[in-house]
Formats: C-alpha cells, sequence, structure tokens
C-alpha cells in the first residue's frame, strides 16, 4: 500500500506531473531563476577530514550545494553522520578568470544538524550569514550558472565529536560536482504484468478486472558522457484519459476519487541507486473501450537534470473481452474454526469428527468471456488407508471479467478418523480452450485424533470461618446479612467449587490448578490448602485460608476472585466462566463485658457477693448487671436469663421465680465504654431462709450483630444469699415447760416455807426445739451460735437467771436421719454467783424437714435447771409471773458472706398457780410440794 507520506508527496507532484508529461525540452528547473551553463565534471572528489560536500547541476548549470558530516555515499545517498554543523564557510573561485572570487559566505547554525542543503547563489555580494537558507541577504538578483572552471571550497566547525558526543573539531576541503540524476522515460514502455511475474507491451486487457502495469525507472543515463554516480528518489504519478489517478483508497474502487481501481503495487515512492533501474508498479481495473494512459517520474532528491524526459509517451490500452473463458484453479482451503481462519487445506488444523468445516475450491477466469453460467467446481478427499472410497464433493461459483476470481464452496464433509488425506480441487468448464489448468495437484491433508477436552467451570463460592463455628457461607448476595460477613482477625477458609461438564476423549482431567485474588492481590502458594486437584471426572473443590484485616466499624466489602486452569488439557468452556469472584464483608468485632451481678439494697446497687448485700426472707428483689463495650463500633445485645450456675443451685434457685424485667433483646450498647444494664427480679418466700446461691446471667450479641471477640467475659455471676428478716421460722413443733419442787413442814405453808424452814429439791424449765428452715447447698451448713437467758418476775422487778450458750460448725443432715448437733452438755454452770447451783444444757441440730422436702431444719433446745436441793434459806430465784426466756440465733451459711441474726422472745405465764403438797414418804415428816403452772398460755414472739 502507498503510505500516508507518500500520498502527501504525490498530491504536490501531481500537478508538475500533469505538466511535464506534456513537456519538451525547455530551461525548467526544480530550481527557480537559473539559466543554462556548462559544467566541467573532471574534478576528483576530495574529503578532509570528517566534512562531506559536493555541488549538483541541472541541465541548466543551476548549481545544488550539499554538505554533510561524516561520510556520504553519492550513489545511495546514505550519510554517516560524524558530529554537528557549528559553522560554514564556503568560497566559489573561477580558475578561469585567474581564480577571482564569484561569491563566499558564512553559515551559522543555531540548530544541531548533520547535514545542509542549498540551492547555490552566484552572486557576489552573496553573505548569508544564517541557516535558514532563505537568501535574506541577496544585494541584487542573479542570473549566473556554474562554470566549467569554478571550484567551491569549504571550511567548517564541528562540534559532537569524540567517543562521548562533546569535544569540538574543524574540517576543509573542495567540494566535488556531479551532475544531478536525469530519469529518462520518454523511451521506456507501459507493461501489462502476468501470472509469475512475466512482462508483456499493454494492449489488450480485460474490462473491470484489475490488471497490473508496470513501467521501468532508469537512473543509469550518461551526460556528456560522464557516467551518472548519484542515486534519485522517484515519485510515480499515472495520469488516465488526462485525469490524475490517486489511490483514495488504494486499488479500490471509488466513484468518485478512483473510478479506476487505482492502486500502487509496493509504494509510490522508490530509492533507486546510481546506475540501476527501478520500476512504478499500478494497478487498474479499466471500463470497456479505449484508454489513454501516461506514467511521470518525479524525482524528489536530490533532483533532476532534465525535467523534459520525465514522462512517457502516452500508451493506449484497449479494454476488451475476447475468446472463449479460460478457467482455472487455484488451491483448495479449509475453515476449521479457530484462529487460523480460511487457509490452505493441507495446512489446516483438522480433527477427525469435527463439523462444521467449510471446504473451498479456487477458481479464476484467466481470460475470454465471461461462461455463459455457473463454473462446476470439485474437492475430492481420499483417506489413504487401503479400499477406502474417495468423497466427490461439488459446488459451483460465477465469475465475470469484472469479478473473475473466487473461491467456490462444496458440500460439507467430515473426515472421520485420524490419519492422512489426500485432496484434488479442480474446475470442470465444458469448452475450456486450456484443460491443463482446471486440476490442481493433489495435497496431503493431515487429519489430528481428538483432542481430550471438557468444559471447566468455577461454580460456587463459599466460607467457613472455624473460630465461630459457622460453615459454608456463601458469598453476597445472600438473604442472610449475617451470612457474608467475616470479622477482622479471623481465619477463615475460602473455597470455589469447580465443576467438569462435557469431558471428551479422557478419562478424567489430569490436573486442575486454582488461583485466587483477595482484593487484587495473589494468593500465595502457602496460603492453599488444596490448590491442585488431580483426575477430576465431576466436581472439586479449591481452598485457602486467608486473614482479612479491616479497621472499618461498618460493613467493608472484600473481593475475591477465583480462577481456574487445566495447563495443556483442552477446555472448551468461555473465559468467562473459569473465573468467578464474589463479594464478602469484614468488619471489626465488639468487645463487651458484663459486671458481676448487682443487687438494689436500700436505694444503693450492691455486689451481691458482698456481705451486706443478702435479701430477706419475703422479699421481692432486683438484680442487674451492667453490659460494658470495650469497642469502638456500637452494638446490640441479649440479655440472658438469670439462673442457677450448677446443678447443686438448681433446686434453691427454683424457690427465687427469677424472672427478666426491662428490655431482654435487643438492647443497645453505645461504642467506647458506654453501658447498658440487664435487670432481673427475684422472690426470696417466707419459708426460704438461710441461704447462698451460686447465680449467673449470659448476655450474647442480637442477631444479626458482630460477635463478641472475648465472650468468655459475658457472663456475670455472684454468689446470691437469702438472709433471715430476724424470725425463726418454724415454731409448729416447739416445746415448753417450767417445774419447781420443794420440801416444806407444814402444808399450809406451801410456797412460804421455802423461804423459812424449806429447800428445793427441783428447778428447771425445758425450751425444745425453736427452729428456722435453710435450704442445704453444700454438706457444712455453716457456723452457729446461740444465747439464751431467762428472767423471773420478783416483786415487779424482772430478774436475771444467767446466760447460756452454744457453737459449732453444723453438718446437715442425710437420708439416714442422723440429726448431728452442736452445743454444751448437761451440768454447764450459768456462773451466777447468787445461786451456783444453776447449770443448763443447749443444743443446734439440724434434721430433715418433712413438711419442706429438701429443706433443713436447724433447732434450738434451751434447758436451765438445778443442780441438787438448795435449803430454803439459799434460794435465791422461784418462779413468778412471768417467767421470760429470750434466744439469739447468729449464723454464717458456707459460701455466703452474709450475717445472720434470729430471735425469739418465749414468754411463760405464771397467773394462778396450782400448789399441791403430799405428805412426805417414808414416814418423814413434813410434806412434799409442786407447782403448776397455765402453760397453755405460753407466748413466743420473733421479730
Amino acid at each position: 500500500m502507498i503510505s500516508l507520506r507518500s500520498l502527501v508527496t504525490l498530491t504536490a507532484v501531481v500537478g508538475t506531473a500533469l505538466t511535464l508529461a506534456a513537456c519538451s525540452d525547455n530551461a525548467n528547473s526544480l530550481a527557480t531563476g537559473l539559466r543554462p551553463g556548462d559544467a566541467s565534471l573532471s574534478q576528483s572528489k576530495s574529503v578532509t577530514g570528517t566534512v562531506d560536500a559536493r555541488v549538483l547541476l541541472d541541465k541548466s548549470g543551476n548549481p545544488i550545494l550539499e554538505v554533510h558530516t561524516g561520510t556520504f555515499d553519492d550513489a545511495t545517498n546514505k550519510a554517516t553522520p560524524q558530529g554537528t554543523l557549528s559553522s560554514l564557510t564556503y568560497t566559489v573561485k573561477d580558475a578561469a578568470n585567474k581564480n577571482k572570487t564569484v561569491t563566499s559566505a558564512t553559515v551559522k547554525f543555531s540548530k544541531s544538524v548533520s547535514s545542509y542543503f542549498y540551492h547555490l547563489s552566484l552572486c557576489d555580494s552573496q553573505h548569508d550569514d544564517d541557516d535558514d537558507d532563505d537568501g535574506s541577504s541577496r544585494s541584487s538578483s542573479c542570473s549566473s550558472h556554474w562554470g566549467s572552471q569554478y571550484t567551491l571550497t569549504f571550511s567548517a566547525t564541528l562540534a559532537g565529536l569524540g567517543s562521548n558526543g562533546k569535544s569540538t573539531g574543524t574540517a576543509s576541503g573542495t567540494a566535488t560536482v556531479f551532475n544531478l540524476p536525469d530519469v529518462d522515460l520518454s523511451q521506456q514502455h507501459l507493461y501489462v504484468v502476468g501470472a509469475g511475474g512475466s512482462q508483456t507491451v499493454a494492449g489488450n486487457v480485460n474490462p473491470g478486472t484489475a490488471t497490473t502495469f508496470s513501467v521501468p525507472f532508469p537512473n543509469n543515463k550518461a551526460i556528456g558522457g560522464v557516467a551518472n554516480k548519484v542515486g534519485a528518489q522517484t515519485v510515480c504519478v499515472v495520469t488516465v484519459d488526462g485525469f490524475p489517478q490517486l489511490p483514495l483508497p488504494n486499488g479500490v474502487y471509488n466513484k468518485y476519487l478512483n473510478p479506476n481501481a487505482f492502486g500502487y503495487v509496493g509504494s509510490a515512492t522508490e530509492d533507486i541507486a546510481a546506475g540501476t533501474t527501478g520500476s512504478c508498479d499500478f494497478t487498474l481495473s479499466l471500463p470497456a473501450g479505449t484508454h489513454k494512459i501516461v506514467v511521470t517520474a518525479g524525482v524528489l532528491y536530490p533532483g533532476d537534470y532534465d525535467l523534459s524526459n520525465n514522462s512517457t509517451s502516452t500508451f493506449t490500452v484497449n479494454a476488451a473481452v475476447s475468446g472463449p473463458p479460460d478457467v482455472a484453479v487455484s488451491f483448495a482451503t479449509a475453515d476449521a474454526g479457530g484462529t487460523a481462519g480460511n487457509v490452505k487445506i493441507e495446512n489446516a488444523v483438522i480433527t477427525a469428527g469435527q463439523a462444521g468445516i467449510k471446504l473451498y475450491v479456487g477458481a479464476q477466469l484467466v481470460s475470454g468471456a465471461a461462461p455463459s453460467g455457473a463454473v462446476p467446481c470439485t474437492l475430492t478427499i481420499t483417506n489413504t488407508t487401503a479400499g477406502s472410497q474417495p468423497a466427490v464433493l461439488t459446488g459451483s461459483i460465477t465469475l465475470t471479467p469484472a469479478s473473475p476470481v473466487g473461491s467456490c464452496q462444496v458440500t460439507s464433509y467430515v473426515f472421520p478418523t485420524a490419519g492422512t488425506y489426500t485432496a484434488v480441487a479442480s474446475v470442470n468448464l465444458a469448452g475450456d480452450p486450456n484443460a491443463a489448468n482446471n486440476t490442481a495437484a493433489p495435497v496431503t491433508v493431515t487429519v489430528a485424533a481428538p483432542a481430550p477436552s471438557a468444559a471447566v467451570t468455577v461454580g460456587a463460592l463459599s466460607f467457613t470461618d472455624s473460630k465461630e463455628a459457622i460453615s459454608n457461607l456463601q458469598f453476597q448476595p445472600t438473604s442472610n446479612a449475617g451470612a457474608d460477613t467475616v470479622h477482622s482477625g479471623d481465619l477463615a477458609s475460602y473455597t470455589a467449587t469447580i465443576n467438569v461438564a462435557n469431558l471428551q476423549n479422557a478419562a478424567s482431567i489430569p490436573s486442575i490448578g486454582c488461583n485466587a485474588t483477595v482484593d487484587g492481590a495473589a494468593v500465595p502458594a502457602s496460603a492453599w490448602t488444596a490448590q491442585t486437584r488431580t483426575n477430576v471426572t465431576g466436581s472439586t473443590t479449591c481452598s485457602f485460608n486467608w486473614t482479612i484485616n479491616d479497621a472499618s466499624l461498618t460493613l467493608h466489602p472484600h473481593t475475591i476472585v477465583f480462577t481456574a486452569t487445566t495447563g495443556s488439557f483442552k477446555n472448551v468452556a468461555i473465559a468467562a466462566d473459569t473465573m468467578l469472584s464474589g463479594t464478602i464483608n469484614a468488619v471489626q468485632r465488639i468487645d463487651v463485658t458484663a459486671s458481676p451481678l448487682q443487687v438494689l439494697v436500700s436505694g444503693t446497687w450492691k455486689d451481691v457477693s458482698a456481705a451486706d448485700a443478702g435479701i430477706k426472707q419475703g422479699s421481692t428483689n432486683t438484680l442487674r448487671t451492667v453490659i460494658t463495650s470495650h469497642s469502638p463500633v456500637a452494638t446490640k445485645i441479649d440479655c440472658g436469663a438469670l439462673g442457677p450456675a450448677s446443678a447443686a443451685d438448681n433446686g434453691p434457685a427454683a424457690q427465687l421465680t427469677p424472672s427478666q424485667v426491662g428490655p431482654t433483646t435487643n438492647v443497645a450498647v453505645p461504642a467506647n465504654s458506654s453501658s447498658a444494664v440487664c435487670e432481673y427480679q427475684i422472690v426470696a418466700p417466707q419459708q426460704l431462709a438461710l441461704i447462698a446461691i451460686n447465680m449467673v446471667a449470659t448476655v450474647t450479641p442480637s442477631s444479626g450483630q458482630p460477635l463478641d471477640q472475648n465472650p468468655a467475659d459475658n457472663v456475670a455471676t455472684g454468689v446470691l444469699s437469702v438472709i433471715t428478716s430476724g424470725a425463726f421460722t418454724d415454731l409448729q413443733k416447739g416445746t415448753f415447760d417450767a417445774v419447781q419442787n420443794w420440801n416444806t413442814l407444814t402444808e399450809s405453808d406451801a410456797g412460804a416455807a421455802m423461804a423459812s424452814g424449806g429447800s428445793m429439791t427441783a428447778q428447771y424449765l425445758d425450751i425444745h426445739q425453736l427452729a428456722l428452715l435453710v435450704v442445704p447447698t453444700q454438706a457444712v451448713l455453716g457456723n452457729f451460735t446461740m444465747t439464751a437467758s431467762v428472767q423471773a418476775d420478783s416483786s415487779g422487778t424482772l430478774t436475771s437467771f444467767g446466760t447460756g450458750t452454744a457453737s459449732g460448725s453444723l453438718t446437715a443432715a442425710d437420708d439416714s436421719h442422723q440429726n448431728p448437733c452442736v452445743g454444751a452438755g448437761q451440768l454447764t454452770s450459768l456462773g451466777n454467783s447468787n445461786e451456783p447451783q444453776l447449770v443448763y444444757a443447749a443444743e443446734i441440730c439440724a434434721e430433715q424437714s418433712a413438711d419442706f422436702p429438701g429443706f433443713q431444719r436447724i433447732t434450738v433446745t434451751y434447758n436451765p435447771s438445778l443442780n441438787g436441793t438448795v435449803a430454803g434459806s439459799d434460794i435465791k430465784y422461784v418462779f413468778h409471773n412471768p417467767i421470760v426466756v429470750k434466744i439469739a440465733l447468729d449464723f454464717t451459711l458456707t459460701g455466703s458472706q452474709a450475717v445472720n441474726h434470729v430471735t425469739a422472745t418465749v414468754t411463760i405465764p405464771m397467773d394462778n398457780p396450782t400448789y399441791g403438797c403430799t405428805p412426805a414418804p417414808f414416814g418423814q415428816p413434813g410434806f412434799a410440794c409442786s407447782s403448776s403452772f397455765n402453760t397453755a398460755g405460753v407466748t413466743v414472739t420473733t421479730p
């Protein structure tokens, strides 16, 4: 094709070419204002230093000065620069006139150039001192030409020399004088280029048929007996019927720009070395009729010696069809798909059993008129296996002088087996005058065995976060908002399902490799747990482990792309299906903590395990845990139920009937050390006393919220103590008794004789099994201490009999009904100095409650009594109305810090005592007396 640069040059030359085609010899030249003259060519070329200079003359003797640094080949016009010109001084002298100076000038170069080309002016006083070549300092018009004895000497300063390109230098010498090349087409012929490059003088051509023409471009013409030594760059211009032909577009018909489908064969321009011949080759599709063709050679560089002979004579070409049609076959082609396209059948890549192959036979109307109908074509294919019958494939094509070449598509064919076949293409036109070109030589077609193949695609993507005990989560899109979220810092396993379909000609795929990127970064081999799968027939998976670290406080998307490859195994799946991308969200985890359980006591929140935080029998109480966020992201939590911490606490906790109060789900917890609360309510029944229970409540992130990175601190615990309200809780089985016995002389002295001559033989109280209920949570119930005192009225004043005590660690009663007790035995002195004979017994015991299964009854028994007989004169204490017994029990249950304290006051009325006396036994003097009290009126008060 002609280049764009050539087209620009061509359009500039066309106008000149039209003039040249009609010109005879004249004085016109590429240089303006120059007159013909003589030139002596006897001088020899001399190169001094690194500068080459020559003077080129046209037919009129107009000179062109051309200077090059380094070396220069005149025959090819090829320069080998060495450095650049800084300044150039040249002088022209006439040896025939005493070496008189004709002209001289100095040129200074403001740009880095290695060559200088100038239409030399021979006017004296020409002193152009710059390199713009405009002759602006010309003092007057000048018409002088180069004389036969003229010489041009020069000197130049150079820059850019040396191996480092930074040195300077000088050079001088004498320019060589040459004639410009003379490309003379006046005697050249127009040729038609036929098959194989044969050339015949143009005469008749087929109308409407692309015909290649050629005209020689000689650059070997001697002038004045001197051989040409200068190369020429030419451009070819063609006119048809007086109109210049422009290749717009090249070789393609355009009604307005290219009506003859003109096109260059090769380039419009050509470099022709001295002494050689080039050519102008072009194509035309001429309509029927007679046409006039002129070819012109424009010399672009360095110029032409004689422009008057640059065009051929006018050639007459007749476009007419004659003779019978001569049809020839070229070769068979096949389009087997793939990237190769339609190629010669012997070069096609064909597989046994492959369908859809298109087969063609090339045909050409070589000469003559158009065939009267479609031209039949055949392609005969023969399997080289012995005994195989040929397959004859047929088709037809229409050929005309306007469309003389085409491809004839024949019937389809499937090569049945792998191996070699022969293919013979032919055209079959009755009456063809040249049957020798109707059949092509046989060619060998190689058919390959079917290649193993399958459609290998990447299917579903999923991931598993083992830290969160969740698996097979899907990438977005998904209906579960939590299913596509992974938490920052979690190691997750990412998996792609690889599907194999349409497996052909193989039992399995030898190897499938997986690659993946996370946010565009390749996953390294070390992260893969299953990157390569072998011998795959159906589906398999590839997976890798990866940790996404994301500082985002909200869901932040990350893209994971899986790609499957099969190496050399043919994957027929489209490329888009071998890659699948998915998006997951990553977010920072939350971190919330639950405080120890707290209880509201008298308007103040206290730790339930504190010594002063027990709840009383018969009370309703509020508990809570404070939830604090330690992360920069707000969240919502669900308050878990309040319950027992262990199996041992199940029964006692059930008695409390704990319940949740206030918001229990989606409780908002703001970020950055802010807090929220979960509240609970418990009721301590009146009979539930003296117990320590381990309670627990667990909070969890609400549905759809980020998981907690440290769930262990989401548990609120505490030891909840139920304390007594100060009262004994089981009074039903208590018994009370009061007894006094004495001796007196006379029956009438009863009650008074004790102060005179009688004696006290017995005096005691029995306060038996005052009790309270506890729930055992451990084998050792706790530490217990009882204190008891008796007071009686004496003339209106209560008098203390002294205080007794009992204490110790008490063990719960077991199923064998062994009732453990702690306390003081009989005859323990009350320490009363007024009546030292007073002693007591005291016990604290545990027994299983028959009325409240699972409870333990803690009973207290107190028995003050007189130890022996006391003479009446020594008796200080006589029962009077009323008798008051005060009993207190202090204890701390095992596992509890709470100190419990219960009291009871037993009042025994002495109203209207009944006295009775009987004679002393065995004939002794006096009477034995006793008192009887109204014990049915006993009252027990407990706060």
